[in-house]
């Protein structure tokens, strides 16, 4: 109860990490959550309300997004994104509001900057008239798996195929022999950057 709670108190949680009281103008904290309301009984227990979610130590603390923008390896394919209008989609944390509504999660295979200008002069289009064309919305979807499921490497073996937002196929394969995985014989450089909301595999 709200009464039992006193400064400095450590409470173990279901995830085995403490939860720290801590006491400051008469007003009490769990970890940095403030208690708004306290002691909504239960049969089995009790309720207090708090104004903040509490993360466990060693979630991934970015969104898919936040891993494309920080990352200047990305910055053409975040301008891509940008331009389809989807950054809005891929900032959401549907994997801790249980996707009420919310888009998501994501698996995103990224392609690196060297991979859009290849791209861009192999359909003979300037980097930029690519990110400003009619048709770049289809491309970022072409690169975006949305499912209630994120797909790290390690499911790679036994998902053959994702369906990614335009409906189309993704084909996956694994090289046991050099461990290369590839995604529509796209070679993966970079596995497995998870975000609270899904994960970006780079191509």
């Amino acid at each position: 109860m709200s009464g039992d709670l006193v400064n400095g108190m450590q409470l173990p949680s279901i995830m085995g990490q403490d939860l720290t009281i801590t006491e400051i103008g008469g007003q009490y904290f769990v970890d940095d959550a403030q208690i708004i309301a306290t002691n909504y009984l239960a049969d089995n227990g009790v309720v207090h309300i708090i104004d903040a979610a509490l993360a466990p130590e060693g979630v991934p603390e970015a969104t898919v997004m936040s891993i494309i923008s920080d990352n200047e390896e990305f910055s053409l394919f975040e301008e891509a994104v940008r331009s389809a209008y989807l950054d809005d989609d891929l900032i959401g944390q549907p994997t801790i509001n249980t996707n009420g509504g919310e888009p998501g999660p994501f698996t995103v295979f990224a392609p690196t900057n060297a991979a859009m200008i290849e791209y861009a002069d192999i359909i003979e289009m300037s980097i930029e008239e690519l990110l400003t064309s009619q048709y770049i919305e289809d491309i970022v979807n072409n690169h975006i798996v949305e499912s209630e499921f994120i797909y790290q490497s390690g499911s790679f073996s036994t998902e053959p195929s994702l369906e990614n937002n335009l409906g189309e196929l993704l084909s996956i394969t694994v090289d046991f022999d050099s461990l290369v995985n590839y995604v529509n014989d796209v070679n993966i450089v970079n596995l497995d950057l998870l975000a609270f909301n899904g994960v970006v595999h780079a191509i």
